[in-house]
């Protein structure tokens, strides 16, 4: 009896262990999936206070990952092969970026000299204007709009070629190829410049209500994000404890750079109450034409054709902007170097010619074949101008 008592003990002890560790398992069970739901719940949060862009968070740079330079802005990778799906849309890509990732196919800080008879255009914009939605480089309209002029030019036994230079940069507003173009361009010796733009200038300003550019927020939140005073609350506190933790070290930067969403949006705010207010679409347009001139100014033997880009569901606050643009700049002493194509009108009086953009405003294959067809006739015909010293047409309108 004895023997099966203590039998009976043991079994009920081993019951007891496996119980045990039965409820330890199920708690550990437990606590793993409630700490995944919080971090679920988290990353939702933190999805909305994010500081940056889609091609930020990839695990390899892409095209579109842009490097900062401390004058012109942000430029996209320089010398860059990209190959297969692109992640802002469906399509494949087959696209090569030259020197500081301008669309170039020569050393842009020693430029080749000018061949005989060789017309330099110049191209310049946003990504619409680099050609952002041609699957390669021989698809955008720089290349197919040389194309096509040289094509017209041989046929009417012209001897001259014209070269096309794209200096446009993905994400840009025309004050920041002002300054590329004065870094740049000068070395190029250009006899006109093309600016195809108007969409960035555009939605900065609805998007800051200032003439800041694309991303300067998050570097104007930083320089905030950089001062102990404006720490949060919680850092204050620990600082007086622990100043050389809280207040000075690296960690310290670190620890307020997670405010850094709010203190970048404080940094809109700010930036923008320094100026006077104005309607949105006609301060972008003062700023646009105020880059133009001073471009007109820094090459003042080069016309300008302006092209107002499409861009497709603009309201009429899109086409405001643009025409003061134009009332700014034929009311200047340089409109005779002044010519203006609005190829927004043209698209959105035929419902932006389906497939012919691969979003608002980027250029599809065919879309980039028909806007460097759209603009071959008034190129040659601003190249003649150039060459025989004849002012421009103020207004070409659209066909």
């Amino acid at each position: 009896m004895v023997g099966i008592h203590r039998h009976h003990e043991r079994g009920v002890l081993c019951m007891s262990k496996r119980r045990r560790l039965l409820a330890g398992f199920v708690l550990v069970v437990a606590s793993l999936v409630l700490s995944l739901g919080l971090l679920s719940v988290l990353d939702h949060v933190l999805a909305r206070r994010n500081v940056g862009y889609v091609d930020l968070w990839q695990d390899k740079p892409t095209l579109s990952t842009l490097d900062f330079y401390p004058y012109s802005g942000h430029h996209i990778q320089a010398h860059f092969h990209q190959r297969g799906p692109d992640i802002w849309n469906d399509q494949d890509f087959d696209i090569r970026s030259g020197d500081h990732g301008f669309f170039v196919d020569f050393p842009l800080d020693r430029p080749p000299p000018k061949a005989a008879n060789e017309f330099r255009l110049i191209l310049i914009g946003g990504s619409a204007a680099q050609g952002f939605g041609g699957r390669t480089n021989d698809d955008m309209f720089y290349r197919l709009l040389e194309r096509k002029v040289n094509m017209y030019l041989a046929s009417q036994m012209r001897h001259e070629t014209i070269r096309i230079i794209n200096l446009a940069m993905g994400g840009s507003i025309s004050y920041q190829n002002f300054v590329a173009l004065n870094l740049w361009g000068h070395a190029l010796e250009p006899d006109a410049i093309l600016s195809f733009s108007g969409f960035n200038e555009f939605s900065m300003y609805k998007i800051f209500g200032s003439n800041l550019y694309n991303h300067g927020a998050a570097y104007g939140g930083l320089s905030l994000a950089q001062r102990h005073w404006e720490s949060q609350g919680w850092q204050k506190f620990l600082a007086k404890l622990f100043p050389s933790i809280f207040r000075t070290s690296n960690t310290a930067l670190a620890l307020r750079t997670l405010a850094l969403p709010q203190r970048a949006g404080r940094f809109v705010v700010e930036y923008a109450s320094r100026f006077p207010h104005e309607d949105a679409p006609i301060a972008a347009a003062r700023f646009q034409a105020h880059a133009l001139l001073s471009i007109l100014r820094d090459f003042p033997d080069a016309p300008l054709l302006l092209v107002t880009q499409p861009y497709q569901g603009a309201d009429a606050s899109y086409d405001e902007a643009q025409l003061k643009v134009v009332e700014i700049l034929m009311s200047s002493t340089m409109s005779h170097r002044v010519s203006y194509l609005n190829s927004h009108a043209l698209w959105k009086a035929n419902d932006y010619f389906p497939g012919s953009l691969v979003d608002a405003v980027h250029l599809s294959n065919a879309g980039q074949e028909r806007i460097a067809e759209y603009l071959a006739e008034p190129v040659t015909r601003l190249m003649a101008a150039a060459r025989t010293g004849e002012p421009s047409k103020p207004i070409v309108r659209p066909r």
